[in-house]
């Protein structure tokens, strides 16, 4: 199975699993000292293989990175940018 359908298939089952609408895999690309957005669910089209994260600590994503600890994110409509502009339904 190619990676791209592994992953489709991973962030799909986690979002089952802990039933969630909105998850996603990330890749730390240190040649631009960012996190790409690799896979995920429940995010607006184009989102996914294009949406890059700051890795600094105000950045969720960059926390959890950093940190090696989980962000777990109550109210994705309340969480960042990111999150108020792509996920279906968010406050704009």
């Amino acid at each position: 199975m190619p990676l791209d359908q592994f992953l489709k298939l991973a962030v799909s089952q986690v979002a089952l699993a802990l039933e969630v609408s909105n998850t996603k895999v990330m890749r730390y690309r240190p040649e631009e000292a960012d996190l790409l957005l690799l896979a995920g669910v429940g995010w607006r089209e184009g989102v996914v293989g294009q949406m890059v994260f700051s890795i600094d600590l105000r950045s969720a994503p960059g926390r959890a990175c950093q940190t090696a600890e989980a962000v777990v994110v109550d109210d994705i409509r309340e969480s960042d940018e990111f999150a108020r502009e792509h996920a279906p339904g968010a406050i704009s």
